[in-house]
């Protein structure tokens, strides 16, 4: 089965790749991917999207910049879009340092500090997670 699923993926990959239908458009075969599995978890796994996104896994469309669309020629092939992107190459980092990898995503260290106590030495993005959420 997972050799299946390499196999399609693989296929969607090569879409955009050279002689591909879809040659025009650079990532289309990624950027295809990331809205399957995107539309698939917000349907079937709602729950799921929001977790790997607060882990890092999953840059949600609303916190990203609107990719411009392609022209080619005088011809509109793609519209400017703004997708999911999975990030699934940082699921190692995040099992080798989890606190590390929330820390950078989360928390910035202030200067100075609002309040300079043994416990509060850094302030919370909260921004960051309300994004996510």
């Amino acid at each position: 089965m997972l050799a299946s699923a390499e196999k399609a993926f693989d296929a969607i990959r090569a879409l955009s790749d050279a002689g591909g239908p879809a040659e025009q458009i650079e990532n289309f075969g990624r950027d295809l991917i990331d809205f399957l599995v995107a539309a698939y978890l917000m349907t079937c796994q709602p729950v799921m999207l929001e977790v790997a996104a607060l882990l890092t896994l999953i840059e949600l469309a609303e916190a990203q910049d609107v990719q411009p669309g392609v022209v080619v020629g005088d011809k509109l092939v793609r519209l400017p879009y703004r997708i999911d992107r999975f990030h699934l190459g940082r699921i190692s980092n995040l099992l080798s340092d989890p606190v590390g990898i929330l820390h950078a995503a989360y928390v910035t260290i202030c200067s100075p500090p609002p309040m300079q106590t043994r416990w509060r030495t850094s302030c919370f993005r909260g921004c960051s997670v309300s994004c996510a959420v």
